[in-house]
Formats: C-alpha cells, sequence, structure tokens
C-alpha cells in the first residue's frame, strides 16, 4: 500500500495526525483507509493531502496552520464556531499544478446550521466544487483519481438489496452503508463508501454526518470493512450531537429572552419573543413591520399568528430561540438569532428554521429559511397564478392594500421590475402596483423620495429559481419573500435566503445597484463580463453584426424564388460590394425541425439539425464557404416528440408542448455539434417557456435550477458564449451560477413595437450582476418594401441605433437587401466593423428616480 500503516498525533491536545506516505507516490493518487477511531471534541476536520511531500495532515482544530486559505485572507478559514459541532457535509477541492505542486483539500464541514461554507470556499479557491450526493461525488471525484478514464459511469443501483461480486474484469465497486454495491469495469481495486446516520443515504442532512473514504483492499466487498467505518462514523456523529444538544441548552433562550434589538451603523433590527414581530429601521424611522411567520405543508396553513390572517389558519409554534456569531468571508463578522418553529405545542419536532445574521461591517442582514425534515403537500395550487401565492413567508412586511396609507413603506419610491417587459420600472408604494410572482421584484429597491440616498434592497440570494417575492391575496397583500407556491415537497436539508441591503451616505440608486451586484457576484465566485481577460476581444461586444430574428426583415421571410441559403449567399455579396462591414451572422429559428413538422415560429424542437429545403449544404458550408464569419445561432425548448428522446433523459411536460433535457450528455452533444459549424454565440429563446408552457419544471426544487446549470457546462466544454433571450425574473438572477451567460436581451422583440429601446433601467440590473444587457436589432431605413410586417414605418432610426451602441451589448442591423442606410452604419463603426463603444452600458441617472 502506498500509505504508511502508522499514525503520528501531533500538537497534543490539538489532535492533528499525520500519515506518511511509503516514497512511491500514488499512480492515481489513492486514498488508503488506515485510520483507527479517530475522537475529538472540536468539530472542524480539515484534511491535506500533499502528494509533493508525502504526507497526509488531519486536523481537528482551527489553529493549526494548514487550516489557512492558500490565498491571503487576514482571517482565519476555519474560526470556530460555538454552535458548530455536527458534519453536515463534505466538500472536496483539488490543486493541480498549484505552484507545480499537486495537493487534496478535504475540508468537512459541521457548522450546524449555517451554509456559508460553501460560498467561502468558492471565495478562495474559484475551481471548488460542492459535493451534494453520491452520484455527483463519483463523477466529479473520479477524474481527479483517474484522469484517463470516462466521468460518466452511472455507478449505482438501489433497486437491489445485495451485495454484488465483482468479476475479474470489474475490479471497482461503488456503495453506501445499507444499500447495494455495484460493479465498475476496467479499474483498480476500490471501495468509495459514504455514511449518513439519514435512513434516506443519498440525502444530506442538517443533524447526520455524511463524508466519503476510499478503501483500497483485496475485496471491495469487505463487508467488515464496512461495518468498521460504519461505525466509526456514527460514534463520531452521534458524540458530537450529545455535545451540540449540550450547547443548546446552555444557550436557549426561549423561556428568558423576551426582545433583542442588533444595531448596524445605517440599519437596525429589533425582534420581540413576546409578540413574535420584529421591525427594520433605518433614519430613525420604521421602515419595515413584520407580519406573521408563515408556512404551508401538508395541504395545511400554519401562522404564528392565525388569528390576524384572511384566511383560515392552524398556529405555528416557536418551539426554541437561539444566538450565535461567526464569519462570513464575504460580508463580514455577524450576529445571529435563529428561531426554530413546529406545528405542535411542546413538540420537540422541527419543521422550518428561519434565521437574522446581522452583519457588523456591512449594512446587511440575511433572512434564512433552512428546512430540517422533509416536508410534503407545500403546493398551494398548480394554476400558474400560484406562482404569485408562496408557501413560506420569511421575511414578511406589511403593506397597506385598497386602503389609507398606514406604513412608511405605502411612502417609499420603488425600482423593480414590475410586469413583463416592463419599461417603468418605478413608482410609489407597493400596493396595487407590485404583484410579485415570475414577473415581479428582484430586486426590489425602496427609496425615500426627498432623500435618493436613503434606500433598501431586497434580492434572493440563493435559490432563484423558487425564491420569489410576492404579495399574495392569501396573506393579506403583505410583501414576503419565500418559495413560490407551485413547489409540491422539499427535501430534508434545503435552504434559500434573502438578503437586506441598506445604502451608505452618497450611495444613489445606481451606486447601490452596483454594490448589490458586486457582492452578489463575490457570493457566487464569478468574475465580472468586463474583467475578463477576452472582453475587449469578444466579436459581439465590438463589432457590427447582422440579425434575422423577430423584427428583422428576413425573419422568416426570404428573397423570392430563393432558398434561405441563397438568400444569405446575396446578402453576403450585397455586404461586401457595398463595403457594409457585417463581421457575424445570426441564424434565428427557421432553420430547424420543430414539433409535428411545423415550418413557422411556434413548437419546440423536434431535430436540431438543418432542414434540407433551408440550408441544402448545411450550416458548416454556409458558415465556412459563404459568410466566413463567426456565426450565433438560435436554440429554444424541445417538444414532447423530439427524437432525441431514445438516448438521452426528458421530461415532458404534462401539457403536452415543452420537453426538457436533464441529461447532461445530451447538452454536450448539442454544444460540440453547432461549434463543428462554426458557431460562437447561442441564443437561449424562450426562456419564460420553462415556467409558463411546462408546469411540472416548477413542482419541484430542482428541474429548472439544474436546466440552467446543464447549459452553462455543455457550452463551457465546447467553448460557447450564451445569450438569454425572453427569460424571466429567476432566470436573469441564475446567471450568476451560470459562468457562459455573457448577454442578456432585456428588450422586447424589436417587430412593430416602437418602444422597445427603452432599456436604461433594466440594464442597472444585468449590468450589476456582471452580464451584458442590449436591445434587440433594429432597421436602417424607416421602410423596408415588401416586409412581412405589413405597412409599419420605423420613426427612431437614429435612437434605435444610438441605443444599440451605448447598450454595449449586440449591435445587429437587419434591413433587406439594398435597403441599408451607409451613413447610419458609419456613424457606428469604422471601415472594418470595430464599433465606436462606451466602457460601460448607458443606464437611467439616479436623478430620474
Amino acid at each position: 500500500m502506498p500509505f504508511s500503516s502508522s499514525l503520528n498525533c501531533a500538537g497534543g491536545s490539538q489532535c492533528q495526525i499525520k500519515l506518511g506516505l511509503n516514497p512511491s507516490t500514488p499512480k492515481h493518487k489513492e486514498l488508503y483507509d488506515k485510520c483507527s477511531m479517530i475522537q475529538s471534541a472540536s468539530c472542524f476536520v480539515y484534511l491535506k493531502i500533499d502528494f509533493n511531500d508525502q504526507i497526509i495532515y488531519i486536523s481537528f482544530q482551527s489553529s493549526s496552520s494548514m487550516t489557512q486559505s492558500p490565498h491571503s485572507f487576514p482571517m482565519n478559514l476555519l474560526q470556530m464556531n460555538p454552535d458548530a459541532s455536527i458534519i453536515l457535509r463534505y466538500t472536496v477541492k483539488f490543486n493541480i499544478n498549484d505552484k507545480n505542486r499537486t495537493q487534496l483539500y478535504i475540508f468537512l464541514q459541521c457548522q450546524h446550521r449555517d451554509q456559508c461554507t460553501e460560498h467561502l470556499l468558492n471565495h478562495f479557491w474559484p475551481r471548488f466544487v460542492s459535493l451534494r450526493d453520491r452520484q455527483s461525488t463519483f463523477l466529479i471525484l473520479y477524474p481527479f483519481l483517474h484522469p484517463n478514464t470516462s466521468n460518466s459511469i452511472a455507478c449505482f443501483d438501489d433497486s437491489l438489496n445485495q451485495t454484488v461480486l465483482c468479476s475479474k474484469n470489474e475490479t471497482t465497486c461503488w456503495a453506501l452503508s445499507n444499500t447495494p454495491r455495484k460493479c465498475l469495469h476496467n479499474h483498480l481495486t476500490e471501495f468509495i463508501y459514504s455514511y449518513n446516520k439519514a435512513y434516506d443515504p443519498h440525502r444530506l442532512t442538517d443533524e447526520d454526518v455524511h463524508y466519503t473514504l476510499i478503501c483500497h483492499a483485496n475485496n471491495c466487498n469487505n463487508n467488515e470493512t464496512i461495518d468498521q467505518i460504519s461505525a466509526l462514523a456514527r460514534e463520531f456523529a452521534e458524540n458530537s450531537w450529545s455535545l451540540l444538544r449540550k450547547n443548546q441548552t446552555q444557550i436557549s433562550i426561549a423561556n428568558q429572552f423576551h426582545g433583542s434589538s442588533f444595531k448596524i451603523n445605517i440599519v437596525s433590527l429589533h425582534w420581540n419573543t413576546d409578540t413574535l414581530e420584529y421591525q427594520i429601521e433605518r433614519d430613525n424611522q420604521i421602515w419595515f413591520e413584520s407580519g406573521p411567520f408563515f408556512i404551508h405543508f401538508n395541504q395545511t396553513f400554519y401562522s404564528s399568528k392565525p388569528q390576524e390572517e384572511s384566511i383560515p389558519m392552524l398556529p405555528l409554534y416557536l418551539i426554541e430561540q437561539y444566538q450565535t456569531n461567526g464569519t462570513d468571508v464575504v460580508f463580514g463578522s455577524f450576529d445571529k438569532l435563529s428561531l426554530r418553529w413546529s406545528y405542535q405545542m411542546n413538540a420537540n419536532v422541527c419543521i422550518w428554521e428561519t434565521s437574522f445574521k446581522i452583519f457588523q461591517d456591512q449594512a446587511i442582514i440575511l433572512f434564512e429559511q433552512y428546512f430540517p425534515v422533509d416536508l410534503d403537500g407545500m403546493a398551494t395550487g398548480d394554476v400558474f397564478s400560484a406562482f404569485k401565492d408562496i408557501s413560506t413567508a420569511f421575511p414578511r412586511f406589511k403593506v397597506s392594500y385598497n386602503q389609507t396609507d398606514q406604513y412608511l413603506i405605502d411612502q417609499l419610491g420603488h425600482f423593480t421590475f414590475l410586469d413583463t417587459w416592463d419599461l417603468n420600472m418605478r413608482g410609489i408604494g407597493l400596493k396595487n402596483i407590485f404583484n410579485g410572482g415570475l414577473y415581479s421584484g428582484n430586486p426590489l429597491l425602496l427609496y425615500n423620495l426627498t432623500k435618493i440616498d436613503s434606500n433598501i434592497l431586497l434580492s434572493s440570494l440563493t435559490n432563484f429559481m423558487t425564491n420569489f417575492q410576492s404579495r399574495s391575496p392569501s396573506l393579506n397583500y403583505h410583501f414576503c419573500c419565500g418559495l413560490h407556491g407551485r413547489i409540491r415537497q422539499i427535501d430534508q436539508s434545503f435552504s434559500l435566503s434573502t438578503i437586506l441591503l441598506a445604502s451608505q451616505n452618497n450611495e444613489g440608486i445606481n451606486k447601490i445597484i452596483n454594490h448589490w451586484g458586486k457582492l452578489m457576484l463575490q457570493y457566487y465566485g464569478k468574475e465580472h463580463v468586463k474583467d475578463q481577460k477576452t472582453f475587449h476581444n469578444d466579436f459581439y461586444v465590438s463589432k457590427l453584426g447582422y440579425y434575422t430574428d423577430t423584427g428583422a426583415y428576413y425573419w422568416y421571410n426570404k428573397e423570392s424564388n430563393l432558398t434561405y441559403e441563397e438568400t444569405f449567399i446575396k446578402l453576403k455579396q450585397y455586404h461586401l460590394t457595398q463595403q457594409i462591414p457585417i463581421q457575424y451572422y445570426e441564424l434565428d429559428s427557421y432553420w430547424y425541425y420543430k414539433q409535428n413538422n411545423n415550418t413557422g415560429e411556434h413548437g419546440g424542437i423536434k431535430l436540431y439539425e438543418p432542414r434540407p429545403d433551408v440550408f441544402p449544404n448545411g450550416i458548416e458550408n454556409l458558415q465556412r464557404t459563404v459568410l466566413k464569419t463567426p456565426l450565433i445561432v438560435h436554440h429554444k425548448y424541445y417538444s414532447t416528440d423530439n427524437l432525441y428522446q431514445q438516448k438521452y433523459q426528458f421530461i415532458n411536460g404534462t401539457n403536452g408542448k415543452v420537453s426538457l433535457p436533464i441529461d447532461q450528455r445530451f447538452f454536450n452533444k448539442i454544444f460540440s455539434q453547432i461549434k463543428q459549424w462554426g458557431v460562437e454565440i447561442l441564443i437561449q429563446d424562450w426562456l419564460s417557456s420553462v415556467y409558463e408552457d411546462m408546469p411540472d419544471s416548477s413542482y419541484d426544487v430542482y428541474t429548472a435550477r439544474q436546466y440552467h446549470l446543464h447549459l452553462a457546462e455543455g457550452a463551457k466544454q465546447a467553448g460557447i458564449k450564451l445569450i438569454y433571450c425572453m427569460p424571466l425574473i429567476p432566470d436573469i438572477l441564475e446567471t450568476l451560477e451560470n459562468t457562459q451567460v455573457h448577454y442578456i436581451r432585456i428588450s422586447d422583440d424589436y417587430s412593430t413595437n416602437i418602444n422597445q429601446w427603452n432599456i436604461g433601467r433594466a440594464s442597472m440590473i444585468t449590468w450589476a450582476i456582471g452580464v451584458i444587457p442590449f436591445k434587440d436589432t433594429f432597421w436602417t431605413t424607416s421602410i423596408q418594401p415588401q416586409s412581412t410586417y405589413g405597412n409599419f414605418t420605423e420613426p427612431n432610426i437614429v435612437l434605435n441605433a444610438l441605443v444599440a451602441l451605448m447598450s454595449l451589448g449586440g449591435v445587429a442591423i437587419s434591413d433587406k437587401i439594398g435597403n441599408t442606410n451607409s451613413t447610419i452604419v458609419n456613424r457606428l463603426c469604422r471601415s472594418d466593423g470595430v464599433l465606436f463603444r462606451p466602457t460601460r452600458p448607458a443606464t437611467q441617472w439616479t436623478l430620474h428616480f
């Protein structure tokens, strides 16, 4: 075995175990199980495997030197937390070729009811990955342990309940405690073990240990080894849990605590235990007064104050509250007040936990919801309007409705999305204006009309596809943040957070929006597009293009008696002879096969291949022999009769409109395919259909988010950038988890909508979170003969061109052959197509609010 069998404990009571490696470095970086029982009263477990120095460090204390981040930072990465006693999950970081050293960092997170570790690690190590379940664990770990092998193995099967004996050709085994082992082909003998004290081993929980050990033995199905490791893990978990309950008993203040105030330099939070109410104050005024805590599950409504609700509800009981403190690497030091709730009086079963995190160094409050158990029957309805309802409400603030203004919030100005393709985005008060759901809010900025730099912003911080802002009729039209009303069930350990950010002096609306965006980018470890090395060489940002999407002359329209391919040949020749320096072309949705063989715009994708009646010689030939520029292609949702379902996994919507691919291999195939055609950017259009036309995607907290992540990973592997088009509010925020979305079209379709140029306010949001906004295509002459838009005349030629240029996004004309105004073109770009651009998008001036 590569590891020596000796164990050395260094550091006395602060136990740090060093395992020496034999002189030869493991060929595949294997980890061997040679540890005896490990006991420690401390929490943090930190492993550092240095393959160059041939040493493995296992530390249980935050004071040892190897717990420091690889990057300089004044704070200890693993600062002790008095409320931390249970390992919640493990996270792994591989540092490959970091200063010519090969190291593996494993951090077993145990901070009870604290979800900060993941983004904390991500801040220090941008390539950090979180291992959430056994399948992703195997698929992420395996390429590092065996870099020359495939990572697409489906390595477990829960349908069996027996030990699988591997044959000579099946030398690798994957298993979990009390679940079947499954053999894999042609790899070294190894047993990957994962233990969770819960009865669902694939699920991460709040009070259980879940980690991975790798054991090489002659027989990977050695049940004695499995039982021994399982006993160690169980004892460690149970000992730690006992310690935690003891600590909580000492700090519990449920019977003594009557209230508390947390003061930041700008805002204050006041909590009253007797009334179960809280207030948020700034500038010596109460900006927000809380409504009752609310949750819906088992088809039943629960409220901390049922008597104040507009519909019948059962009581929600506060069974415990306690205070802790800690440090967040992005937001800084915080005080935390946690509240545990039950639907039964004097019950020890907590079904929901809410907490306030009040930060000391920034004017930030986080509102966190945590679910320690599985909850079913959460949906308030299956109809589309249920998006405006929510099944949990925290925070919840009172707003007047059809009556005299009762609260300060009714008199504040607001800046937020108010409806689909809303251009105004502002008003006074929320009553009768702000409805929430898919089309309103997130972020919501409220500001003092007489003091513009006195403002507060509220936004989802996590789980954007399910964490909504709303004013539900069933909750007295209060402003609420929480799970939207179509979620049917929640799995144990799910959480979501809302951030409140208050402005500093002289921090007006543009500045607070940019401040919020910077924090969000830091939280997700994402680089702003303007800071990327390739930004200034991006052809979509720097050069003139040509579009054929909605509003363009050649959208589902071609030259008489010509195919689309022949039309493009003629179009390219026109641009060359007239010296119109087009540097890229966009191919819209007319070229691929659609549902029921529809040749119009409607219907999902049936087969993502060029139709022979459109491009008889294919798109690759068009790009290489005719256009000779980068291509942008259109992509939308798939149809329920698509031809890929026998090979790849899809979810077909029950209404028969949309089929959602959920197989990463499929996305990889599509992006690899179009890369060969000369495509550099893909337009992911009709994003709204994922929720609007496919109810099934909104019934759980995973499907819609995974769709975005699959898109991102497929595009990343192929080196293709993404344009998001027709996004809903959750889609816009979800770009924070998607490194490939560089641009968002925030205007409506060009078509006959003469006001779609008005994007200055929406641009503030997308640019703040690191994505380039832009408006749709435009004509350079007022009239395009024989267009498919009837007698439409464009009255704002120069305005459209100028806004497109100043947006920093795509500047793409769409005229008929022979109808481009060269004067307009020459004012946009140089003779080689390089645009005259600003350094940032034009946005609304703060004074205009």
